[in-house]
């Protein structure tokens, strides 16, 4: 109990940090007028949720959430979020990253509404990161960073962030739908949601490495459930998936997409995890959950 309270307090010490910068960040001037565009509409975004997980806190309407949710997405074409918006204004390397990064932010209105600190908090993190490296560059060469720095930081995120314990998530950093808490999944279908271009957004971390370390925290939770203890599946579905499957094709062609060898990668990785899941009794042979 004192160590889960000692968690909960360390979470609420670094959300008031990280949300104290995202302030600065969505209003300080920025030398790179398209930069500074970009920073301070994601940052407005996410002062937007900074507010909604207040208010989830309270007695709010049932529904309210959802709307406002519906209006973070009305001009989804018109927003950093749509690969073909950020690659015009960035170039395809950076705006790629940046949509994915713009995607992953409008994320936090509905885990905000659902109360989800944590997985909000690490995603504000990592904006604040990206923003770290863009104001470097430009104060020490008065130009933008390399989009192989702004994946590393992803790569990073995605690594340290794939399966957030105790959260009860169910959900992987490799199934698209990690960005919406479950209870709004019908909903956001009905709102026209963009995730087909943005179903390989993997691509910026999928490699031999991560996928080897996915399979490592898979069987630990296996291992975990095996000896009765609650724990959270990183594959999820994903891994009941079949052996030759992969993520749909994104609609844009601006938008991220696996290479041949990631696509192979991934198989290789829908097969091992589904023995992991046989060898553990959550899958039968048929590819069907026990």
């Amino acid at each position: 109990m004192e160590e889960a309270r000692e968690l909960a307090n360390l979470i609420q010490e670094r959300y008031k940090l990280v949300l104290q910068r995202v302030y600065e960040v969505a209003s300080e001037p920025f030398g790179h007028p398209e930069a500074e565009a970009y920073f301070h509409v994601e940052g407005r975004k996410l002062l937007l949720a900074a507010r909604s997980l207040e208010e989830s806190r309270k007695d709010v309407p049932e529904g309210q959430a959802l709307l406002e949710e519906k209006d973070a997405w009305e001009d989804y074409e018109g927003s950093y979020a749509d690969p073909a918006f950020a690659v015009a204004r960035f170039g395809t390397d950076l705006g790629q990253v940046l949509s994915f990064l713009s995607y992953e932010m409008g994320s936090l209105r509905g885990y905000a509404s659902a109360g989800r600190q944590e997985e909000m908090l690490v995603r504000m993190e990592l904006f604040s990161q990206v923003h770290a490296l863009f104001s470097y560059e430009w104060e020490e060469n008065k130009g933008l960073p390399e989009a192989k720095e702004l994946r590393e930081c992803v790569y990073w995120f995605a690594w340290d962030y794939a399966c957030l314990p105790g959260l009860g998530s169910g959900r992987s950093i490799l199934e698209r739908d990690w960005l919406w808490p479950e209870h709004m999944e019908e909903e956001a279908r009905g709102l026209g949601r963009p995730a087909y271009d943005h179903w390989q957004d993997f691509a910026l971390f999928w490699d031999r490495g991560f996928a080897g370390h996915q399979l490592e925290v898979l069987r630990s939770a296996l291992e975990q459930e095996a000896a009765g203890r609650r724990a959270v599946h990183p594959s999820g579905e994903a891994a009941s998936a079949g052996a030759s499957s992969c993520p749909g094709l994104a609609n844009k062609p601006q938008s991220l997409r696996l290479t041949h060898g990631q696509r192979q990668l991934w198989e290789k990785y829908c097969r091992k995890a589904r023995a992991l899941r046989e060898e553990y009794g959550l899958e039968e042979k048929d590819g069907t959950i026990s």
